[in-house]
């Protein structure tokens, strides 16, 4: 048996009020020039948005008092047993990451033209866990997979609480429009 940790996210779009900021939008979403410009600064001198993972900003965080004391009254108050025994005194381990994207994270073809920016967050130390089995002597024959996805009620607090941290921060920044 193998355990395993898997990194929840969600992921949250807004579209962005300042029209001539660059993002991944009009590559991904196939518009020829900007997709030979890029291509062209790749292959001539390996810099540009292919030689990023586009992840513009990433924040780590943990939560204030009144935030940890807010989720005891929220309908999965059983982060508070996780806190007190893994976070509360690791003020080095942080409960959340969030991240920024300029660009729509999603199928494009689904919206319309315009500059996107996603935010995305996960937990850094996810109670969840996961588990395979080998099944077979056979190595081609697909094991007993099982990621664990939020089995553990510890981790719904956070994540919503991540969320709304993520959606906080983009509501303070100039590209969210208002």
């Amino acid at each position: 048996m193998l355990s395993l940790v898997c990194y929840f996210s969600s992921f949250w779009h807004s579209l962005t009020t300042i029209i001539d900021t660059e993002s991944f939008d009009d590559f991904v979403r196939g518009v020829p020039e900007v997709q030979k410009a890029v291509f062209d600064e790749w292959n001539i001198k390996g810099t540009g948005p292919l030689a990023t993972n586009g992840i513009d900003a990433g924040v780590k965080v943990r939560p204030t008092e009144e935030e940890l004391k807010e989720m005891e009254s929220w309908p999965t108050p059983h982060f508070k047993s996780g806190w007190d025994s893994y976070f509360k005194n690791k003020p080095d381990k942080p409960v959340m990451h969030y991240s920024v994207i300029a660009g729509w994270f999603g199928d494009h073809m689904l919206m319309p033209p315009g500059k996107f920016f996603t935010m995305f967050h996960f937990l850094e130390y996810p109670f969840s866990r996961g588990e395979t089995h080998i099944v077979s002597p056979d190595p081609y024959e697909a094991p007993d997979f099982d990621a664990g996805f939020m089995n553990d009620e510890r981790d719904m607090a956070p994540m919503v609480w991540g969320y709304i941290k993520s959606r906080e921060f983009s509501f303070a920044t100039p590209i969210h429009p208002r």
